[in-house]
């Protein structure tokens, strides 16, 4: 709603009376990446807000021998060197399945950034 008002009050000085319609062609997408023991280990193309729960029922659930208490999501952060961007590095960040599937866990339930990577063990 504030693009379309913001184009019609723009457009308010040459047309007075104009209808302002504005629809999205395309929602940028994001890759993230999910390894380690699951059914559909891959790189995944999210298009919508997608938490780690989302992810891992996407890719089938865990496979035999999957260790649900130690996921982790490695997040890409930048690396700087005298305030020249370098590299990049990864924060790591712990996801405790076992609380978000339990009752009121929903919280921790963390959704995914661009370029993050799940690993589950």
């Amino acid at each position: 709603m504030q693009l379309r008002d913001a184009l019609k009050q723009k457009l308010a000085e040459y047309a007075p009376a104009a209808e302002v319609s504005v629809i999205v062609g395309e929602v940028q997408s994001f890759n993230v990446s999910l390894i380690g023991k699951v059914q559909r280990a891959n790189r995944y193309k999210l298009k919508t807000p997608t938490t780690v729960l989302d992810l891992l029922a996407l890719a089938g659930g865990f496979s035999d021998f999957a260790d649900p208490d130690r996921i982790v999501v490695l997040r890409p952060e930048p690396f700087s060197v005298q305030g020249r961007r370098t590299g990049q590095t990864y924060k790591r960040l712990p996801f405790n399945y076992k609380k978000v599937i339990s009752a009121g866990g929903e919280s921790e339930n963390f959704a995914l950034q661009p370029g993050d990577i799940v690993v589950v063990p």
